[in-house]
């Protein structure tokens, strides 16, 4: 399963960089408050898990954190490196595993990610090891959301997703990826009610201070920006604490 998704996203990486750039950067310091409630007014040693082309790595960075981007693809990394080589290159940038991170135990003051645990095979393996290589009292914070369950479910999503792709091809002349990895209907993930379900997760693998913060699509995107994407289904953004 890993093996197709690493194939699925190397394949997605040139049109993933012209997406994600389009949409953090847009609206960065909307994306760079909401990351800075939840992490604190400290600068922090920070791990970004699934970096992709590093620009949530880069926009942490530039509040002041030392920040280290991690990918499973290397094609990710690619562009991940010509963005820090172009705007910052203070971020470190590394290849691994999301759910065995080639880090020591206690190496991170904080560990972020966005849009990836949805895509595990095993995120509780994947919350173990976060929690892994935090310091004691260290901070997780992810951004993700409900999704593919909320995709097709209803004339109006689907009508959306539609009118997202026109507005995609019309604005930024590219065809809007339908993420639609094979192995989707087998992920954990999908079709659990969210954030719910993090939070048991989070629960169960010992994290503290566990908080939510729901609808930030509607936070981190301009009224375009949200027509074009937001078919998807809400977004919420999770913090945790380790012990």
């Amino acid at each position: 399963m890993k093996s197709e998704i690493d194939s699925y996203w190397s394949g997605e990486a040139n049109d993933y960089q012209a997406g994600i750039k389009t949409e953090l950067t847009a609206n960065k310091s909307e994306w760079q408050a909401i990351f800075q409630r939840a992490l604190g007014a400290t600068d922090l040693d920070v791990l970004d898990v699934g970096t992709g082309p590093g620009v949530l790595a880069l926009l942490l960075s530039e509040l002041g954190h030392d920040v280290t981007g991690m990918d499973f693809s290397r094609e990710m990394l690619e562009h991940a490196a010509d963005n820090v080589d172009e705007f910052d290159p203070s971020v470190g940038l590394a290849q691994g595993d999301a759910e065995n991170l080639p880090f020591k135990s206690g190496q991170f003051d904080a560990v972020v990610n966005r849009h990836l645990l949805f895509t595990l095979p095993d995120p509780e393996s994947a919350l173990t090891e976060w929690k892994r290589v935090l310091k004691p009292g260290g901070k997780l914070v992810f951004a993700d959301g409900n999704f593919y369950g909320n995709l097709d479910r209803t004339l109006k999503r689907r009508l959306w997703r539609y009118l997202g792709h026109f507005l995609v091809l019309c604005t930024e002349r590219r065809l809007n990826a339908n993420l639609r990895m094979e192995v989707v209907d087998d992920l954990p993930l999908t079709e659990v009610p969210r954030p719910k379900t993090d939070v048991q997760l989070l629960e169960r693998v010992g994290f503290e201070e566990i908080t939510v913060e729901n609808r930030i699509d509607r936070q981190t995107k301009s009224t375009f920006e949200y027509l074009k994407s937001g078919y998807w289904g809400e977004a919420f953004l999770v913090a945790a604490t380790k012990p």
